[in-house]
């Protein structure tokens, strides 16, 4: 038999069939919302234990990339050192600590999982020296990199034992962490292209000398560890152009007897050599 039901006055006949669909849909709704809910008490309960776990878990912070800095160096700088919660660390500040010191070129810090922090490195690393006055010492020789800051003194880059002598700058009244005027900067990069391109022949290199000229230009001198002979390159250092001077002087040694060289002239297309004047008695 139906049901009547008299809703605003009008019989509406549902059936036993009609009644079970409604049934069942209510069932459906009421097992879906259930479904929804403990999935939602599942995740925070989840939520909850990876945070209670990132609390009471120590911080793991590596770093990869340093050369000469230590790793405790690292965090100090970065201002990280005695960070006991992982939440504590602002990477933005940490990042920006680092790259504002002199030592340091860039940095990249990354999370690694729930409690690891890791921090990437890239130094400025010397590639020659300037002998520069001290009051106290008379001297100080202070390395330079191939951005022309002054990064430090020789005897904290001591794994660096081959590094050229840059002179001709004069500086007065530096501090470390200055900048050498921009003028230099392309003699700078040069030096470290040799560098890069042949380590072997860069450290047969003794000496790089700067002449300023009236124009403004600089003009580099060459000075090989074997040989007690110029070789003048002119305002850019050409790796292979050095590696030929260093032939051409290898190749004469011997064939010039007691007559000294004064200079080898490798600028332009043609190079030439210039003889000291002998002395009379």
């Amino acid at each position: 038999m139906s049901e009547r039901v008299l809703i605003n006055n009008d019989l509406i006949f549902h059936s036993p069939k009609e009644q079970n669909v409604k049934s069942k849909t209510c069932e459906y709704n009421k097992t879906y919302s259930n479904s929804i809910f403990m999935i939602i008490l599942i995740s925070v309960l989840i939520a909850l234990f990876i945070l209670v776990y990132i609390l009471i878990s120590a911080v793991t912070i590596t770093v990869s990339g340093i050369q000469v800095l230590s790793e405790q160096e690292i965090l100090n700088i970065a201002g990280i050192n005695n960070i006991q919660n992982i939440f504590a660390i602002n990477i933005n500040n940490a990042k920006s600590a680092l790259e504002s010191s002199y030592k340091i070129k860039s940095a990249n810090i990354q999370f690694e999982m729930l409690n690891r922090l890791h921090i990437t490195i890239e130094e400025r690393l010397p590639i020659g020296i300037i002998v520069i006055d001290s009051l106290d010492k008379g001297y100080d020789l202070v390395c330079v990199d191939s951005d022309g800051f002054l990064i430090g003194y020789e005897h904290e880059y001591c794994k660096f034992n081959s590094l050229p002598l840059i002179s001709g700058i004069v500086l007065k009244n530096y501090k470390l962490g200055n900048r050498l005027d921009a003028r230099f900067i392309p003699v700078l990069l040069g030096i470290n292209s040799l560098k890069n391109e042949n380590q072997k022949l860069f450290e047969e290199i003794s000496e790089f000398r700067l002449e300023e000229k009236a124009n403004g230009y600089i003009e580099v001198i060459v000075y090989p560890v074997a040989f007690h002979t110029a070789m003048r390159m002119g305002t850019t250092i050409d790796p292979s152009v050095v590696q030929i001077g260093i032939w051409m002087l290898d190749a004469i040694k011997d064939k010039v007897g007691n007559v000294k060289l004064e200079e080898l002239d490798l600028r332009g297309k043609v190079y030439s050599i210039k003889f000291k004047e002998a002395v009379s008695g």
